[in-house]
């Protein structure tokens, strides 16, 4: 049985000036992840720092519809500037599969992969803050009902773990075929499964309105959340790193020209 061997990307053959305009896109797109992390984080924890963490769902729901009738504004806000945030996590997704890419050719599973989770957990990103957004339009509705919009938010935007630590297996297995290390350095493979595996807890946020389990716990919310952010920030780190180490090896006098539409 013979192998098929890899197949080179395209636009690793194209030349120096295409290549130059290639990696400042990939460097644009990974810095979109950058402005996405500060407003998505701005969104909550500056606008709508009420939600930062939650309500809490031992709440009763006058107290709970109370916070939405006290700080319509702010919340709105707020989830106009997560929502807004979200938009940027295409073109971030697609940075991280652009390296992938180097170390296991286009075609793999693995790239393709990241992509397809990556549409997942945008979505997963997009509609809690939909959802939070519903539930400050009429804060003078029943209260019952602004209690469940409140919850459905918060469940959605915990619980649907999987996308998240699937995208960090993905690139802790490339991670361990870039048995270099020109690409992703060793101890972002072993950091995706850490952090990866933080995100597990969210998943039992169903059976706890108190304690660390609960959507404003300690193992559901708090942890996942900081490390969502540490998570975002090696990546860029990572991949930015990855992008500049390829234009240092791409000739130093070549002057490409601007982008141009054909």
């Amino acid at each position: 049985m013979t192998m098929t061997p890899i197949t080179p990307d395209p636009t690793l053959l194209a030349p120096p000036s295409e290549r130059h305009h290639e990696l400042r896109l990939q460097r644009w797109c990974l810095h979109a992840g950058t402005f996405a992390l500060v407003f998505l984080f701005l969104g909550f924890g500056g606008f709508a720092q009420f939600f930062f963490p939650p309500p809490s769902p031992g709440l009763s729901a006058t107290e709970i519809a109370a916070v939405y009738q006290e700080h319509p504004n702010a919340i709105r806000l707020g989830m106009l500037t997560f929502f807004s945030a979200t938009t940027l996590w295409a073109p971030f997704v697609l940075a991280i599969t652009r390296q992938i890419e180097l170390v296991t050719g286009p075609r793999s599973t693995l790239p393709q992969l990241q992509v397809i989770l990556g549409i997942g957990s945008w979505i997963f990103l997009i509609v809690p803050g939909l959802v939070l957004a519903a539930a400050a339009f009429r804060p003078d509705r029943p209260v019952e009902i602004t209690q469940a919009l409140h919850d459905l938010g918060w469940i959605l935007a915990i619980m649907p773990f999987a996308p998240f630590t699937l995208q960090a297996v993905v690139l802790a297995v490339a991670t361990f075929l870039d048995r270099d290390g020109t690409v992703f350095p060793r101890w972002f493979g072993y950091l995706n499964i850490l952090l990866g595996l933080s995100f597990l807890p969210g998943m039992f946020l169903i059976f706890f309105k108190a304690g660390p389990l609960a959507y404003d716990g300690l193992l559901a919310f708090w942890i996942p959340v900081v490390d969502f952010g540490i998570w975002m920030i090696a990546i860029i780190v990572v991949v930015g790193r990855s992008i500049s180490t390829q234009q240092a090896a791409l000739p130093q006098d070549t002057n490409p020209a601007p982008l141009s539409v054909r």
